[in-house]
């Protein structure tokens, strides 16, 4: 049986891209700082909407599960910058201190929001798109068509790991 040959793609330039959240899945990847341990995150997919040679291109963003605003010194986390802009919204102080449910990340599904992107060089000496900011999207694209999420499937999953995380101390945003 032959490997299908994986997909690649030209990075896209440096700039602003208007995008949808076309869907969040629960990945497992390796921790930044030790290879051999495994961390959950949400994998985003963005599809670009506005007009021009890069519409329709997808760019996909890991986020920790995490919620939070931040300190004086340190920065916001990603899943609340992207919920901040995808909702247009600070989220509340119930969703801060018990972090998002599943249905509230599936409620992320569809909102648009204006990505910062670059080229960045990966550790493996791959070219790909970093998703550098995220910024509410000031008016609203209208090419978008989306599936609607699988809510049982994703719930299930979000709502399981947040059960181990919160055996942790996290929890799952």
């Amino acid at each position: 049986q032959e490997i299908p040959e994986k997909k690649e793609y030209t990075v896209l330039p440096e700039d602003m891209y208007q995008v949808v959240i076309e869907d969040i899945n629960l990945h497992e990847r390796d921790t930044w700082d030790n290879p051999n341990e495994k961390e959950d995150v949400l994998k985003f997919k963005y599809r670009v909407v506005e007009e021009g040679d890069y519409l329709n291109r997808i760019i996909f963003q890991e986020v920790r599960p995490i919620i939070s605003a931040g300190s004086d010194k340190g920065q916001a986390s990603w899943l609340y910058e992207i919920y901040k802009a995808a909702m247009k919204q600070e989220p509340t102080k119930d969703q801060m201190s018990d972090g998002l449910t599943a249905t509230e990340i599936n409620n992320l599904v569809g909102k648009q929001v204006r990505l910062s992107v670059k080229g960045k060089m990966s550790q493996k000496g791959n070219l790909y798109n970093k998703v550098d900011g995220v910024l509410f999207a000031k008016q609203e694209l209208g090419n978008v068509t989306i599936n609607p999420p699988v809510e049982d499937e994703r719930a299930q999953k979000l709502a399981e790991a947040n059960e181990i995380f919160g055996q942790h101390g996290e929890t799952l945003n």
